[in-house]
């Protein structure tokens, strides 16, 4: 839902802005996810951590912007690359952070392998934030290729006034309308993928815990791995 105000937002002021405020909006929901006490308040911290990820379209803008057009494909290859090695890879790390041994609590906050994911990631988006500000610069697109076109003479020449070829009149492209159709069925099968993905994600650790007696760092790891494969 949020790749739209961002998509919007980079417009308006500037990508670096929105992925800076992407990051701060991920620090403050993961590190609500480290304090919930309750099932709604892991709900409401879950929420905000998930609009503040949605920074896939501020990405393609930046490329947008920033590579010339005959470029733009690899890039887009790249940065959706990036996402899905982020899928696969993270789940493992959780899984591994699970293993830890818990180091108590420091006030509202509790240190056990449950945490140590948020408060991961609150470290991983500060570091985020750091790097936005010292090395990030807002790009400027860059000039568009001239159209090819015949060498014509200097006009001031009466003989090549006679030669000059007629200018062809332009050809209208036939360009499809978009289908809307197959575009909301795409957004859907997305959704639809997503939502099984983390009732999977939600179920699964208790299950395994409920069914095969494992303790929460097993089961933890095990949907970690899960998550990789």
């Amino acid at each position: 839902v949020a790749n739209l105000p961002f998509g919007y937002l980079s417009d308006v002021l500037s990508v670096k802005s929105v992925l800076i405020f992407a990051s701060a909006t991920q620090i403050l929901g993961n590190f609500a996810y480290t304090a919930a006490t309750s099932p709604s308040g892991l709900v409401a911290a879950r929420i905000v951590a998930g609009f503040g990820s949605a920074t896939m379209s501020v990405c393609r803008a930046h490329v947008a912007r920033a590579v010339p057009r005959k470029d733009r494909t690899g890039h887009f290859a790249y940065l959706s690359a990036l996402q899905f090695v982020g899928f696969a890879v993270l789940p493992g790390v959780g899984g591994v952070l699970a293993r830890i041994p818990a180091a108590g609590s420091v006030g509202m906050l509790n240190l056990n392998g449950l945490t140590y994911p948020g408060f991961a990631l609150v470290a991983m988006h500060a570091v985020s934030i750091g790097a936005l500000l010292v090395f990030y610069r807002d790009p400027v697109a860059p000039p568009e290729e001239p159209e090819p076109s015949p060498d014509i003479p200097a006009k001031d020449s009466e003989s090549t006034k006679l030669e000059m070829p007629p200018i062809p009149a332009p050809v209208p492209m036939d360009v499809p309308a978009a289908d809307y159709g197959a575009l909301f069925a795409c957004l859907l099968i997305n959704v639809c993928l997503r939502g099984a993905v983390a009732e999977l994600e939600t179920v699964t650790t208790p299950f395994l815990m409920a069914r095969y007696s494992m303790g929460l760092p097993s089961a933890a790891s095990a949907v970690g791995l899960l998550g990789t494969a």
